[in-house]
């Protein structure tokens, strides 16, 4: 890009990481007190180290400057600040890598996009590893449009390939979607040479070796990994019943507010590249495009949280934004549109993101009403059912002991936790001693001593039950 078109692409690019880092910082909280966000951010300052399940290990990256605040005297407050904050920055690298080094600002818009169109509560997810899928496989496109334009296929270039490979592979599944699409892209866009056909060779041999290695050594049987994979055996049982699945389901419920933009660029690119004559790459798009979406349903036929499937259809809006971004044209106007239609997607977007958040913010307030009568009536460890609390506080349910403790060592008040459940007799209180701390569903029954005492020191007492309904 060059002259107005280079400052269009500033503002937008500035404009975006402004709006985004904002939003990180004003609802810091919403995006790290809830459900595997707060599970992270315990492991993390309590027990000292990174936390990777599945083997997604480049997870590693955005925990590090947390990771590394923990050597300091910082409050919890200023950590959640810095959580919520670690992930932008590592977007920021990734851009400025994809635009200086690689000067490609077409792809830079492209993880800029996609991280954000299709986003509602997942903004409020930041540790889900579907994002660093995306800047990943965006930092991809951005090697090897590089070598492609530049007609340089240096050692640095497949040194870079196998880097941005092993990260996006072990970001997220979702990747095998996002870097196939990506080698057919290139085959049918790129020029024709032999030094392409090998770039691409290596990278697909390469891909599928990774694949290969995770399947045998880096997937543990039973895990969600593999509960993911063992969906495709029943392909042949959900080919009938394809369109009354889950997935489309909430797809089509949403459509308006998610994905009614992405399909718009979608069939716009599908429209221009009709007028191009590129029918090779206008096949390639249509027929990867159904097959990632048939995919995506198949994988996530049994459903899971709103959060989780805005996740699982990122891959194929990231499809869409490609297509769109990289149309091929040598119309300056075409660029511009295009960088102008990436202002509109994301302006509307942060307002989604804004949306959205009203759920999260009302859950905290709820929680904080809750801390608000445990200290006054002295009960720092307190048992409830759900039935006897605001409805909003049962949105991301399953980290409350967490969350609790964290809002409430965020002051100078005392200390508390919550663990909250449909039916109290359910919770074994025989061994109801003072040291008893309860914690996650699947491990309940915890010890006050495994608490970082750097962080907290709640009361040594009884858990007692709530024998009031807190609803205003």
């Amino acid at each position: 890009m060059k002259g107005k078109g280079n400052l269009l692409f500033i503002l937008f690019s500035s404009s975006w990481f402004l709006i985004y880092i904002f939003f990180c910082i004003v609802y810091y909280k919403e995006r790290i007190l809830n459900l595997d966000c707060s599970t992270f951010f315990y492991e993390i300052i309590n027990d000292n180290k990174f936390t990777y399940p599945g083997y997604r290990m480049t997870s590693i990256i955005t925990q590090l400057p947390l990771r590394l605040a923990t050597f300091t005297p910082l409050s919890i407050n200023t950590l959640l600040f810095i959580f919520s904050l670690s992930f932008p920055l590592i977007y920021l690298f990734s851009f400025l890598l994809i635009h200086l080094k690689f000067r490609q600002p077409k792809v830079a818009v492209i993880m800029l996009v996609s991280l954000i169109l299709s986003s509602g509560y997942s903004f409020y997810y930041p540790v889900g590893e579907t994002f660093l899928s995306i800047v990943f496989s965006s930092l991809l496109i951005a090697v090897l449009s590089a070598a492609f334009s530049d007609q340089k296929f240096t050692v640095e270039n497949y040194i870079w390939v196998i880097v941005f490979l092993i990260g996006a592979f072990f970001s997220h599944p979702s990747s095998v979607i996002m870097v196939f699409f990506i080698l057919g892209f290139f085959f049918f866009d790129a020029p024709p040479s032999r030094q392409k056909n090998k770039l691409l060779a290596f990278t697909f041999l390469f891909s599928t070796a990774i694949i290969i290695t995770k399947l045998l050594v880096f997937t543990d049987a039973g895990k969600y990994d593999a509960d993911l994979y063992s969906q495709l055996y029943n392909i042949p049982g959900l080919i009938s019943g394809l369109f009354k699945l889950y997935p489309f389901e909430y797809a089509a419920s949403r459509f308006k507010y998610l994905y009614l933009l992405p399909s718009v660029i979608f069939i716009l690119s599908l429209i221009f590249l009709i007028r191009s004559h590129k029918i090779g790459l206008l096949l390639f798009g249509i027929i990867y495009f159904v097959f990632a979406l048939l995919l995506t349903v198949i994988i996530y036929n049994r459903g899971d949280s709103g959060v989780m499937m805005e996740r699982s259809f990122m891959p194929v809006v990231f499809i869409c934004v490609v297509l769109f971004c990289l149309i091929p044209s040598k119309h300056l106007m075409i660029n511009y549109l295009i960088t102008i239609s990436a202002i509109l997607l994301s302006l509307f977007s942060f307002y989604r993101i804004s949306f959205s958040g009203t759920e999260y913010t009302n859950r905290l307030t709820a929680l904080k009403e809750i801390i608000r009568y445990q200290r006054e009536t002295k009960q720092p460890k307190l048992i409830a059912s759900w039935s006897q609390l605001s409805p909003d506080a049962k949105f991301c349910y399953w980290d409350t002991p967490f969350d609790v403790l964290f809002l409430s060592s965020i002051d100078d008040g005392e200390q508390t936790t919550l663990y909250c459940c449909d039916d109290i007799s359910q919770i074994d209180l025989k061994n109801n001693s003072a040291h008893l701390f309860l914690g996650f569903p699947w491990r309940l029954y915890l010890d006050e001593e495994i608490l970082n005492r750097k962080y907290f020191n709640l009361k040594s007492v009884p858990y007692t039950l709530l024998n009031k309904k807190l609803i205003p």
